[in-house]
């Protein structure tokens, strides 16, 4: 992902034939872990609001245009849920992968191995 003329979200829905607007949920289910993905209904009853920071990191992740940006919304993600994250967050990991959005980039924009998508 070199800098590029077309965010990750434009590629992305390119790729997957989704309108823009559908994005942020898409690409957030496909960044859920799968035993995350079983449980989201019965999350979603018993707190509507749990995955707000998931829609937010991947909406920022949605406009980078370079590895740079990305790794920047990962960090800030990272950081909102060591601060704000909680159990359900931080232990139980109810929540988006950074390294399952770093793959989704890799497979919808390519990897040139120049840089790393995720500092770990």
């Amino acid at each position: 992902m070199a800098n590029r003329s077309k965010s990750f979200r434009e590629s992305f829905c390119e790729k997957y034939r989704c309108p823009t607007e559908r994005y942020v949920l898409l690409a957030t289910r496909k960044c859920l872990p799968w035993r995350v993905r079983l449980l989201r209904p019965f999350i979603l009853l018993l707190h509507p609001e749990h995955f707000q920071m998931d829609f937010e990191f991947v909406e920022r992740a949605g406009n980078a245009l370079n590895w740079s940006e990305l790794n920047g919304a990962i960090g800030a993600f990272d950081g909102n849920n060591r601060l704000r994250g909680g159990f359900y967050r931080n232990t139980l990991k109810l929540r988006v992968s950074g390294k399952r959005l770093s793959r989704l980039v890799r497979r919808v924009v390519g990897y040139n191995g120049s840089h790393r998508a995720n500092g770990r």
